[in-house]
Formats: structure tokens, sequence, C-alpha cells
């Protein structure tokens, strides 16, 4: 008896389910004009949203740096982050020297660890991709020497140039005594001194082809440190902003797919609140 209630009561849902599918699909045949009509206002609704938003313009610069590490370097970028988003663009304007009416046009910032695995690990050098998003496409050049300057005036990165410039400094300059005593030896082997013999003074002379080769990598190892010294920056530019004609947002197909997909969900809760009333007033 039981058993026969429950079939009952299965198959009264089943019909239910069933005369609902069936009454909503009669409410979408009925409405097939209101149907094209929303679909072209979600159209619409998509390409004015397209034509309307402000263009976002991106791209980046990848820099260089021996003292500027990722977790610093972010750090910094998030500040300028956070005044987009106080939309604090007087304070904005000073770190990166640009004017306010600039400083308004910027959306966001991005940095990120782009140094290859592959990278000479002597130098410690660490490079680092700066993205940037802004509605002036006009503006690069000079963002791109604010970005520079700013992250220059760290206190922290001001102070490891001052260190490393001390410290190369002082390695050159231990290289030129060392480059000296060995000029002197060999001034000394030219005047008939036996190899490895002691002399007068108290010195040994070795084989001028070890001098020489010494003197070459000591004067390899000099070289290779005044070059570091000329490039002692902080932060340095490997490639600049490009510029790019199209924006990166908003894009056309994305904009008419939300517009579709709204008038898709007006759509169906039309429709179901058609179709419940319908079974309402049925009942």
């Amino acid at each position: 008896m039981e058993s026969n209630r429950q079939l009952t009561s299965n198959q009264s849902d089943e019909i239910d389910l069933v005369a609902l599918f069936t009454r909503f699909v009669v409410a979408v045949k009925g409405n097939v004009i209101f149907i094209i009509i929303a679909v072209l206002m979600g159209i619409g609704l998509g390409f004015t949203y397209y034509k309307v938003s402000p263009k976002i313009y991106e791209s980046q610069m990848l820099v260089i740096s021996e003292v500027l590490t990722e977790s610093h370097g972010k750090s910094l970028i998030d500040n300028l982050t956070k005044l987009i988003r106080e939309r604090n663009y007087q304070a904005l304007s000073q770190k990166l020297s640009i004017p306010p009416e600039q400083a308004a046009m910027l959306s966001g910032f991005e940095i990120e660890d782009v140094t290859p695995k592959e990278s000479d690990a002597k130098t410690k050098a660490m490079y680092l991709s700066i993205q940037v998003k802004t509605k002036d496409n006009g503006m690069w050049k000079e963002l791109e020497a604010g970005l520079i300057n700013y992250l220059k005036s760290s206190e922290y990165l001001s102070i490891r140039v001052k260190q490393n410039i001390k410290y190369l400094t002082e390695v050159i300059k231990k290289i030129d005594l060392e480059l000296a005593d060995l000029e002197k030896l060999k001034t000394r082997r030219a005047t008939g001194k036996g190899d490895g013999q002691p002399t007068n003074d108290g010195l040994f002379y070795f084989n001028p082809a070890s001098i020489n080769a010494t003197i070459i990598e000591l004067n390899r190892e000099k070289l290779s440190l005044q070059n570091s010294l000329e490039n002692v920056e902080s932060v340095q530019v490997l490639e600049s902003f490009n510029v790019f004609d199209k924006p990166d947002s908003p894009k056309l197909l994305p904009s008419i797919g939300s517009g579709l997909f709204l008038s898709f969900i007006l759509i169906i809760l039309i429709f179901v609140v058609q179709t419940i009333v319908s079974l309402i007033k049925i009942t």
C-alpha cells in the first residue's frame, strides 16, 4: 500500500517536471520576437560598453640590477599601486616625477622576476619585468624615466650602491699593487737573476711565462671590475616600454559576449517567472 503511494508520488513529480519543461518550450516558441530583441539588445549593450569604456594600454620594460631584489622591488611597486587605489594622484606624480594629469591615467603596476636560470652567478644580476597599464598611450617615455628614478631613489639601493663602489675601488687598488709587484719581478728577472733563487733583498723570482700569465689574468679581472664600476648604477634599463596601437582592454568580442550573457540571463528569468505564474493559476 505504502509502496503504491510512493510510486504515485514519483509519477506525479515526473509529470510536474514534464509539464514545467513543456510550458517552458511553449513560452520560448511564443516569444521568439522577444528573444531576438533581447539578443540584439545584449549585442548593442556589449558594443556600447566597448566604445564608451576608456581604452587601457599595457606595456612592459625590462631592467637589470645587482642590488635590487624581487621582494624589495615588489614592495616599491606595491606602494605605487596603493596610491592608484586611493586615487592619490598628487603623491603618485611626485614619486614618478610626472604631471598629476598623467598620474591619473595610470591603472596598475606589476613586477616579475625573469632572471634566466643560466644567468652568470658571479654577477648576481637580477632581471625584472615591470608591467604598467595606463589610459594614456603617449606617456611611456616620461613614465620610464620616472620609474627608474623612483627605484634609484630608494635609500636601501643608495646604500648598496655606495658599498659596491667602495668594494670595487678597493679591489682594483689591490690588483694595481699586485701588478706593480709582478712588473718588478719581470724587471729583476731581466737583469739575470736565477729562477727561484733568492736575491740580496730576500725575494724569489720565478718563470717569466708564469709571471706574464698572472699579469694577463689580473689585467682581465681589473678590466671586468672597472666595467662593473662604470655600470654600478642600482637599476639599468635593458628594454624600454614598447608602444602598442591596440589597447589591452576592453576587447570587442568579450564585451559583446558579456552583453549576450546578461541578455540570456534576463530571458531565462522572465520565462521561469512566466512558467511559475501559469502553473500557479492552473493549480
